[in-house]
This record gives structure tokens, sequence and C-alpha cells, in this order.
């Protein structure tokens, strides 16, 4: 069994450090179960409380122009190509942990269940009549990882949060690009499917977990930048998300009942 501790770092943000149930039963894990449970409440809302500021400075940047669609566009083109993937990579710069790996191995079987899960829901509360059947049911089945699942998951969880999540980011991927364009145009495209193997996030999230298996040192002449690269994911991707929500119509997403059962599903 595995225990989660979640402590402060320098810089005010949480990590996950992963423990045997020996070690919690010697007492280990710092602080009553009930005032871990608050800190960790507490923390949550705050990241969540950052999140919201963020999206917030990206709305109202687009609202006066500042944040034009051809701007966003651009940022995106660099959060998904470079901040992401560095940010990926980056996670695995630390010493070698075999509960690490359980880790890891752990959370490809539970996107593998997630992926089951949201894809039988797809295909049974899509309507076939619907004309937006496509759309709903590759919104049920899969989840934006890439652009918005990494920056929360670094602003709520820090680097291991990271870390677990380029696992479920290359399983996105490998899955949305050979099953998720089978739902919209009947067939798989093979040459698609092998260059988005090819793709920024997970050749850095390849790349980052043969330095962390092989244990090979970062020098931190090269981790340094690399590190101040990927911790612009999360206000750069808060931001063009904002940007987006402004350029919406979003009252007719609001009245738009089918809206709230696809929310439900994921």
């Amino acid at each position: 069994m595995w225990v989660v501790r979640f402590d402060g770092e320098p810089n005010g943000m949480p990590w996950i450090v992963w423990r045997t149930k020996r070690d919690a039963m010697h007492g280990n894990l710092n602080g009553k179960p009930e005032r871990r449970e608050m800190e960790l409440t507490i923390v949550a809302a705050k990241a969540v409380l950052k999140i919201f500021i963020m999206v917030a400075i990206g709305f109202f940047a687009a609202k006066v122009k500042i944040l034009t669609k051809e701007v966003s566009d651009g940022a995106s083109k660099i959060l998904i190509n470079i901040c992401c993937p560095v940010l990926a990579m980056t996670s695995f710069f630390r010493e070698y942990d075999p509960s690490l790996v359980k880790g890891l191995l752990l959370s490809a079987l539970l996107g593998i269940v997630y992926y089951a899960l949201g894809i039988g829901l797809g295909l049974l509360l899509s309507k076939n009549d619907n004309p937006d059947k496509e759309v709903e049911r590759i919104c049920m089945m899969y989840q934006n990882i890439g652009f918005i699942g990494l920056p929360i998951a670094q602003m709520i969880l820090g680097a291991d949060g990271v870390l677990f999540t380029a696992v479920h980011l290359a399983m996105f991927q490998f899955v949305f690009f050979s099953h998720g364009i089978l739902v919209f145009s009947g067939k798989i495209d093979k040459k698609n499917l092998l260059s988005t193997l090819k793709s920024p996030c997970i050749l850095c999230a390849l790349a980052g977990l043969v330095i962390f298996v092989t244990r090979i040192p970062v020098p931190e002449i090269i981790s340094a930048p690399l590190n101040s690269i990927g911790s612009c994911a999360t206000p750069l991707g808060m931001m063009i998300a904002g940007g987006i929500i402004a350029r919406s119509d979003m009252s007719a997403v609001i009245k738009n009942i089918r809206t709230y059962l696809v929310c439900a599903v994921k």
C-alpha cells in the first residue's frame, strides 16, 4: 500500500512523496490526518484561486484587444510545442526512486481504465440523431491534458503531478489520434498517427523518462533554464484559456442542455 504525503516546497508548491504503509504506521507522516486534509484543501483552494485570476487576466486582455486571436494562436503554439513539452521533461529531473516507478505504472493503469470508461459512456450517452454527436462523444471520451492538464497539475500538485500527468498525456496522444480520428472520420490515418508519436510532448516525456531511469545527472546550467521555460506553461495556458472564453458565445453554451451532460460525464 502507498500513502501520498503533501509537503510545501520553497516556492510554495506542494509535492508528493510516496511512502509505504509501514512508514505511516510508525508515524513518519507528520501531523494528524484531519490537519493534513485541511492543509491540502487550503492548498487546492489557493491554487484554484490563482488559476481563476490568471484566466480572468486573459479574459480581460482579450476583451481590450491585447490578447487577440492571432496573438492567442501564436502563444498556443509556443505553449504546446515548447512550454508543455519542456515541463513534461523537467518533471523527470530528480533522483531515481522505485516507488515513483510504481506510481507511474499505476497512473498508466488508471489511464487505461479512464479511457475505457470514457469511450463506453460516450457511445452509450450520445444520441445518434444529434448532428453534433461526434463532438459530444469526443468531449466525453477525452480531456485536454496537454493544453490545460499539465499547467493545472503543475499548479496544484507540483512536479510530481506533472510527472504522472505526462503518462496520461502520452496515452492521450496515441488514443485520441487513433480512436478519436476514427470517431470523426470513420477511418484511422496511419500517417497522422505516426506523426503524432513524434510530437514534442511525447518525445520530451520519453527523453525525461530515459534520463530518470538511467539516472543521468542534468547540470544546473541546463536544468535551470528548462525549468524556467516549463514554469511558463501555467500562466500562459490559463491566459490563453481566458482569451478563448472571452471570444466564445458562452450564452449558447449555457443554454445547451447537452453541455451539462457532457460536463457531468467528464
